[in-house]
């Protein structure tokens, strides 16, 4: 399975790309500065672009929506 990792996931941008990757197969890990929930497809982080524990260590597309 294909794995993508998004920032800025809950903009309005990225809100929009979410249930399009995770329709296409993707299994995605979302970093938003606010908390947000976890789906089946979709795991969120709480963080930014400076300092976001939990970023996995390699995947297969990076988006930034920010």
């Amino acid at each position: 399975m294909r794995q993508a990792l998004v920032f800025g996931g809950s903009g309005q941008i990225g809100a929009a790309l979410l249930p399009r990757l995770g329709a296409d197969g993707w299994q995605v890990v979302a970093v938003s500065r606010q908390q947000q929930r976890d789906s089946a497809s979709l795991r969120w982080l709480r963080g930014d672009l400076a300092h976001c524990p939990g970023i996995p260590d390699a995947v297969d597309a990076i988006f930034s929506c920010g």
